[in-house]
C-alpha cells in the first residue's frame, strides 16, 4: 500500500488548475470528458477521459474505480452495502450512490477493509 500519499499532495486536474488530493470526493465520466467533484460542493469538467485521469490517480490507494463510470476517494464512502457504495460530502449530505461492477467487488471490499485498519491505526495514536 503507498504510504506516502496524504491529504496535502496536489494533483493537476485539466489546465494549471492544482487540487489538493483532499478536496476530491469523485470523477465522473462523461463521454470523452470527465466531471471533478469537490468537496465545497461545486464540480468542473476536463477534457480528459476517466481512464487517462485513473492512472494518474492509481499511486493513490484512497482512489478505487467501482465501475467504468466513477473514480472514488474512499475518505467520503459513507456506507458499502452489497453492490453499492454510497457518497457524501462532508457535511453529511449524499452526493450520490455508486453501483459496484460485480467483477470489481472482492477488490472493492478488500480495498475498504484495509483502509479501515489504516485507518484506525492512526486515530488510535
Amino acid at each position: 500500500m503507498n504510504m506516502k500519499a496524504n491529504n496535502y499532495d496536489l494533483i493537476s486536474v485539466g489546465g494549471r488548475k492544482k487540487i489538493a488530493l483532499k478536496e476530491i470526493i469523485m470523477l465522473r465520466a462523461e463521454v470523452n470528458y470527465t466531471y471533478v467533484y469537490l468537496t465545497d460542493g461545486s464540480r468542473f469538467l476536463v477534457s480528459y477521459t476517466l481512464k487517462k485521469l485513473a492512472k494518474r490517480f492509481s499511486e493513490f490507494d484512497y482512489f478505487v474505480r467501482p465501475n467504468k463510470s466513477v473514480l472514488l476517494n474512499t475518505k467520503y464512502t459513507s456506507s458499502f452495502d452489497g453492490l453499492v457504495l454510497q457518497i457524501s460530502l462532508p457535511n453529511g449530505e449524499i452526493l450520490q450512490n455508486a453501483v459496484i461492477s460485480r467483477r470489481k467487488k472482492p477488490i472493492i471490499q478488500q480495498k475498504m477493509k484495509e483502509l479501515k485498519k489504516i485507518d484506525a491505526y492512526f486515530l488510535s495514536r
